[in-house]
C-alpha cells in the first residue's frame, strides 16, 4: 500500500493532454485515374473517433484494465493517423516522408502499443498494425519503383530505343501486379484495424484504392501501345499421368490478328518446369512433362507462354485436366565429409533416379542432426550438390546426416538417405570487461571466439554474480557482446565492495566447447540514504515511455498493485537462489533444507518445473554448506568439487543433481515435471539416504 500511496500522489500532479485529432474534410473531386496521381489533391487519413478530454481519476478506485484501454485507444490512434498520412504522402509522391510516417516515427508507439495489448488481451489488433506498417511501406517501395521505371519507359521510347522500352513495359506490369498485391494486403489490414479499434479508415482506403487504379491504368496504356496479344491453344494424350507416364502436350501459337509464331524457339512454363521447344511452319509444338513436384492433389495443369523481355509478343496460357499418381524414386547420398567441426566446409552429394531416368528440379532437405542445413535442387542429371560452412548449432558428437525429398506429397517421393558424420567440438575462448556506470550497474563489454581466432556469432553468453543469473546478451557478427546488469543490493553491504562476475557460455546444444572469464568490479553503495524501495524504481526506469506522463503513471498503478499482491502472497512463492544473499537462515540447515524439498514438490504441482529444481537443489546446498564452511557465492560446481573433496559419500547424485540444476537455470529450455521430480529425488536422498532420518548436523 505504500507503493499505491507514492503513485496516487504522483498521478494526481499529473496533467493530461487529450490527442489531438488532425483529420481533414473528404474531397468530392473525382480522380481521374489515367492522369499521374502525383497531383495536389490532399486526401485525409484516419480520424479519431473520441477526442474527449481524460478526466482525473482517484487512484484507489481506478480501474486498471480501463487505464490500460485508454492507453490502448490513443496509442491505435496515433498509429492509424501517421499510416493515414502515410498514404497521404504517397499519393503527393512525397516517398520519403511517407516511408518516415511508418518507419521510426510509427515503430517507437508500436512498441507500446503491443506491450499495452499484451495486458489487455488485444494481441491480434496490434499484429494488424504491424501487417499494416509493413504493407504500407513495401507499397511505398513498389509504387516509387513504378512511377521511376515508368520514366525510363518515357525516355527510352523519346529516344527510339524500341527493345528498351519493351524491357521497361514487362518491368512496368511486373510491379503493376506487385502494388496490386501490396494494395490489397495494405487494404485488408485497414478493414482489420476498422473492425478491431472503430476508428474510421474509409478515406485512407480510398486513398490507396486510387493510386492503385493510377498505377492499373498507367501499365494497361503501356501494354497496348507495346505488345501484341498471343493465343495458346494445346491437346494433351492423356489425363492421368505420372514422372513414368509423362503427359504429352501438343499445341499451337498465333498472334491476336491470326497471324502464326512460325519457325520460333519459345519457352513454356509447365507447373514449375520451364520446357524449350520450337514451332513449326505452322506455329505447333509438342513435348513432355514430366510432373516432379506436382501435388498429388492437383486436378489441372496450366501451360504457359513465356515471351522474352525484348519480344513484341504477350504472354498467353491454356489449361489441361490431369491426375497426378505417385512414382518412389531412389536417392543415395554419393559423398559426404566424414568429420567436420564448426566453421569448416561441408559436402555433401547425391542422386535422385527412377529406374535410370534422372529426376530434375527435386528439392531434398539436407540435415545434420536436428539441424537442417539447406535444400537443393538436382540438376538436369538428377544430381545434387551442397557444400556449406557448419553452423554451431549442430551437437557434437556422433550425428546423422539426412537427405530426404522436401514434400513427400507431390508426384515423385523418395525414403531418405542417412549416413553417420563425426561432428567435432571447437575449443573457444571467452573475455569480458566491466565498468561501473552508475551506482549498481556495470557494463559488461566482450569476445567470443574460436580457440584460433574466428569469430562466433549470434551465441547467449550469460553473467552471474554470486550464482545468481543477473543478465544474459547474444554476440554480433564479429563476435563482440555488449550488456548492461543490475547488480542487487543484497551482495553490496558496505559504502564500497568488489564483486566477480562471471561471464559463461554454457554450450549447450551446440558444437562449442563451454567457456567462462570472470571480471571484478568495485561497486559503490547508495549508502542507504533512500528510503523507497530502489528494486522497484529500478524497475519503473525500464518502463517504456509512453504518449504522457499519465500513460506512463497508470502503467506504474497497475505494477503498483501487482507488487501489492505479491507481497501479500504466501512467502513460499519465493525460492532462495543460490549465492543469493549472503545471511544464513535462522532455522537449522536441515530444517531449512526440508522446507525447500517441500516447496520444491509445491512447484512441480503447479508446473513451476525450473523453480522445483532450484528449490531442491538449494535445500542440498542449505543441508551441508555449513559443514562444508562454503561460502554462499560458492557456484554450484565449486560446491560439488569441495562435496566431493571434503565428504564424497554420494558424489554421483550430486553431480547429476548440479547438472539438472544447470540445465534448468541456465539452459535454453524449461525442464519437464519428470525432470523436476527426479532432482527432487536426488536430493531427498541426502536427507534421507538410509530411509531413517538424518542426525547430521
Amino acid at each position: 500500500m505504500r507503493v499505491l500511496g507514492l503513485v496516487a500522489i504522483l498521478l494526481c500532479s499529473v496533467v493530461v493532454v487529450p490527442a489531438g485529432a488532425t483529420g481533414q474534410t473528404s474531397s468530392s473531386q473525382e480522380v481521374d485515374v489515367r492522369e499521374s496521381v502525383d497531383s495536389d489533391a490532399t486526401v485525409p487519413f484516419f480520424q479519431q473517433q473520441n477526442n474527449t478530454t481524460v478526466r482525473h481519476e482517484d487512484p484507489d478506485s481506478t480501474n486498471e484494465n480501463g487505464d490500460l484501454d485508454g492507453v490502448e485507444s490513443h496509442l491505435a490512434g496515433v498509429l492509424a493517423e501517421r499510416l493515414g498520412e502515410s498514404t497521404v504522402q504517397l499519393s503527393q509522391g512525397e516517398y520519403d516522408r511517407a516511408r518516415d510516417l511508418v518507419g521510426d516515427d510509427y515503430s517507437s508507439p508500436l512498441e507500446k502499443y503491443v506491450d499495452v495489448a499484451g495486458e489487455t488481451g488485444n494481441e491480434a489488433t496490434a499484429e494488424e498494425f504491424e501487417d499494416a506498417q509493413e504493407a504500407q511501406q513495401e507499397l511505398t517501395n513498389t509504387v516509387q519503383e513504378f512511377r521511376e521505371t515508368r520514366e525510363e519507359y518515357r525516355e527510352a521510347k523519346q529516344n527510339g530505343n524500341e527493345r528498351r522500352a519493351r524491357e521497361l513495359a514487362r518491368e512496368l506490369s511486373r510491379l503493376s501486379q506487385q502494388s496490386e498485391q501490396n494494395s490489397q494486403r495494405l487494404t485488408q489490414s485497414f478493414a482489420n484495424v476498422s473492425n478491431q479499434t472503430g476508428i474510421d479508415v474509409s478515406d485512407s482506403t480510398q486513398t490507396v484504392d486510387d493510386i492503385q487504379r493510377n498505377v492499373s491504368a498507367q501499365e494497361q496504356d503501356v501494354i497496348a501501345a507495346e505488345f501484341t496479344q498471343t493465343d495458346l491453344t494445346i491437346d494433351v494424350s492423356r489425363s492421368e499421368i505420372s514422372f513414368q507416364s509423362p503427359l504429352l502436350v501438343s499445341g499451337r501459337l498465333v498472334a491476336e490478328n491470326g497471324s502464326t509464331l512460325t519457325q520460333r524457339r519459345i519457352s513454356l512454363e509447365a507447373g514449375s518446369q520451364t520446357i524449350t521447344t520450337t514451332t513449326d511452319s505452322e506455329g505447333r509444338f509438342s513435348f513432355n512433362y514430366r510432373p516432379v513436384t506436382l501435388p498429388l492433389s492437383t486436378e489441372s495443369v496450366t501451360i504457359r507462354y513465356i515471351p522474352n523481355n525484348t519480344s513484341v509478343y504477350l504472354g498467353s496460357n491454356a489449361t489441361a485436366t490431369v491426375s497426378v499418381t505417385q512414382t518412389n524414386a531412389s536417392l543415395a547420398i554419393t559423398s559426404a565429409s566424414s568429420s567436420v567441426a564448426y566453421r569448416e566446409e561441408m559436402t555433401v552429394t547425391g542422386v535422385v533416379s527412377v529406374n535410370g531416368t534422372s529426376v530434375e528440379g527435386m528439392p531434398v532437405l539436407v540435415s545434420l542432426g536436428n539441424t537442417p542445413l539447406e535444400t537443393v535442387q538436382t540438376n538436369t542429371d538428377g544430381r545434387f550438390q551442397l557444400e556449406t560452412a557448419l553452423p554451431a548449432t549442430v551437437s557434437a558428437g556422433t550425428q546423422q546426416l539426412s537427405v530426404k525429398v522436401e514434400r513427400d506429397d507431390r508426384a515423385v517421393t523418395a525414403s531418405p538417405a542417412r549416413q553417420a558424420v563425426e561432428v567435432e567440438q571447437t575449443v573457444t575462448t571467452l573475455s569480458v570487461t566491466a565498468e561501473e556506470d552508475s551506482t549498481r550497474s556495470v557494463r559488461l563489454s566482450g569476445e567470443f571466439k574460436t580457440a584460433d581466432g574466428s569469430t562466433i556469432s549470434n551465441q547467449q553468453i550469460k553473467f552471474l554474480v554470486n550464482g545468481s543469473l543477473l543478465g544474459t546478451s547474444t554476440t554480433g557478427p564479429e563476435g563482440g557482446y555488449q550488456s548492461r546488469i543490475q547488480i542487487p543490493e543484497s551482495v553490496v553491504s558496505g559504502v564500497s565492495e568488489e564483486v566477480t562476475v562471471r561471464a559463461v557460455f554454457t554450450g549447450g546444444g551446440t558444437n562449442l566447447e563451454s567457456a567462462r572469464a570472470t571480471v571484478s568490479v568495485p561497486i559503490t553503495s547508495d549508502n542507504g540514504s533512500g528510503e523507497e524501495d530502489s528494486s522497484l524504481f529500478a524497475a519503473l526506469g525500464s518502463l517504456p515511455t509512453l504518449i504522457s506522463g499519465a500513460v506512463v503513471l497508470t502503467l506504474v498503478v497497475a505494477s503498483g498493485v501487482a507488487y501489492s499482491r505479491r507481497s501479500e502472497d504466501d512467502e513460499t512463492a519465493t525460492v532462495p537462489t543460490t549465492g543469493g544473499p549472503a545471511s544464513q537462515p535462522t532455522e537449522p540447515t536441515e530444517t531449512a533444507g526440508r522446507s525447500l524439498l517441500t516447496l520444491a514438490r509445491d512447484h512441480v504441482d503447479r508446473g513451476k518445473t525450473e523453480t522445483a529444481i532450484e528449490a531442491a537443489y538449494e535445500a542440498l546446498r542449505r543441508r551441508f554448506e555449513g559443514r562444508l564452511e562454503l561460502a554462499p557465492s560458492a557456484t554450484h560446481w565449486e560446491f560439488y568439487q569441495q562435496y566431493h573433496t571434503e565428504i564424497g559419500d554420494q558424489s554421483t547424485e550430486l553431480r547429476e543433481l548440479t547438472e539438472r540444476y544447470e540445465q534448468a537455470a541456465y539452459g535454453p529450455h524449461d525442464p519437464s515435471a519428470s525432470d523436476a521430480s527426479a532432482a527432487i529425488a536426488l536430493s531427498e536422498r541426502f536427507f534421507n539416504p538410509n530411509g531413517q532420518p538424518s542426525d547430521d548436523d
